[in-house]
């Protein structure tokens, strides 16, 4: 098992990663993915985008999301990958708890989609780790951080820990997606499940 990387970046405090650059970044979105994105290659990372979010419903929205990633992706020249979707199998990890944007069941809805990225990365190469949930305002960088870091201990892969809202990065995110004509969404994916699953 790799050790742990012990660095902490923001978009003003990221350092460079020497001759270990693969990195997977798994992004819950588009317009979230796109000032981490433009951070990462600034600091030469190799980026892939893992599209995995099976919390989204409905699939029509799903669908919108991914091909909308897909599209950023190859406007600025990043591999994109895209996880399985399987709404069940995430109502079974997550979806009993009650919906509270930064609750257990967020914490819950984070640890699966990144214990899968850590996982593909373990599987696929890749040196490092990392997700675009914590430039959400409504998200805690400090669990998202933590899921992060037991989810690379078990998968033996390196955590690139972040607090993506600092410096401006949601604002920048928000101007990227304009500029790109990227569809944003008003909902993280999972909220819609209270009134499909109550």
């Amino acid at each position: 098992m790799r050790k742990r990387s012990n660095r902490f970046w923001t978009p003003t405090e990221a350092e460079p990663c020497g001759n270990e650059r693969g990195l997977l970044l798994h992004s819950c979105c588009a317009p979230c993915s796109t000032s981490v994105i433009e951070v990462l290659k600034q600091f030469e990372y190799d980026v892939t985008v893992y599209f995995y979010n099976p919390n989204i419903v409905p699939w029509s929205d799903y669908e919108l999301r991914r091909d909308t990633q897909r599209r950023f992706c190859g406007n600025v020249g990043v591999p994109f990958v895209c996880g399985d979707y399987d709404n069940d199998v995430w109502q079974k990890y997550a979806g009993a708890l009650p919906f509270c944007e930064g609750g257990a069941r967020c914490g819950r809805c984070i640890e699966m989609r990144v214990n899968a990225s850590a996982q593909y990365a373990a599987l696929h190469g890749f040196d490092f780790v990392t997700t675009t949930l914590s430039v959400s305002p409504h998200k805690s960088a400090e669990m998202v951080n933590g899921i992060l870091e037991r989810a690379c201990a078990g998968a033996g892969v390196l955590p690139l820990f972040g607090n993506l809202k600092k410096q401006g990065g949601f604002q920048r995110g928000t101007e990227l997606s304009r500029r790109y004509e990227l569809y944003r969404q008003d909902y993280c994916g999972c909220k819609p499940n209270e009134k499909y699953y109550r």
